[in-house]
């Protein structure tokens, strides 16, 4: 008896400050049954990270010639293609002719990724930002430098952030903007400052923030100022 995909719902408040980019997504993901849940799990950050009109995901491992993330434009031309995993040189130097955008996000070892595409021909590798889901961000240099950087770790934040992006602090981050967009909502309905300000806070300050304990603590503080107001605490 053949396997099915697993369904799976995630509701994500997003809030991209450097890009300008702010939404409520609503999205309904299918699990391969030979797809792992780090997998998918990078898929949908890379969804995020990458958010723009016409993304979408794709059947990722049931289609061998198709990225697990891409962005088409209104005549359904590929501007984006957005692999996931650890793909090889040909399929990268393929995609980088095909669109005008290609980044890789990774949730496995980074150096393993490096050795396998280091001194391999890829069009446009000086412009390839490659990303790990459990790590930070590679980039800058791009897959043009990986064959004398295999191995490093580059810290920088692929939207220019002064701190790397972690997979804790990424799932933090999406976990207490959820509640400020709550928060902002109940606001708006009572007409609450405190449930704005705080909302607001919410969203916006695990961008400042590297340390996924100092922003589990930060945002803890903050989810409680305005039930504590409520309940006369303070």
């Amino acid at each position: 008896m053949a396997l099915t995909a697993t369904m799976y719902r995630f509701s994500i408040q997003l809030s991209d400050v450097d890009r300008g980019v702010y939404e409520t997504l609503d999205l309904h993901v299918a699990r391969h049954p030979s797809e792992t849940g780090e997998y998918m799990l990078t898929r949908v950050l890379a969804y995020c990270l990458e958010y723009a009109e016409g993304i979408e995901f794709t059947d990722g491992l049931s289609s061998g010639d198709e990225p697990a993330v891409v962005v088409r434009d209104l005549t359904g031309r590929v501007t984006a293609w957005i692999e996931v995993g650890a793909p090889d040189a040909d399929r990268l130097h393929r995609a980088s002719k095909l669109a005008q955008r290609v980044a890789v996000y990774t949730h496995r070892e980074p150096r393993i990724l490096f050795e396998q595409l280091g001194g391999k021909k890829i069009h446009r590798a000086e412009e390839l930002p490659i990303h790990t889901a459990d790590e930070t961000v590679h980039h800058g240099d791009g897959a043009a430098a990986l064959p004398r950087r295999r191995g490093d770790a580059l810290r920088h934040d692929h939207r220019g952030a002064p701190h790397p992006m972690t997979m804790m602090t990424i799932v933090f981050g999406i976990l207490f903007g959820a509640v400020g967009g709550v928060y902002i909502a109940l606001g708006r309905k009572t007409y609450d400052p405190t449930y704005l300000v705080t909302g607001a806070a919410l969203i916006f300050y695990p961008y400042f923030f590297s340390n996924a304990f100092v922003i589990v603590i930060i945002g803890a503080i903050l989810t409680a100022i305005p039930i504590g107001r409520a309940k006369g605490w303070f």
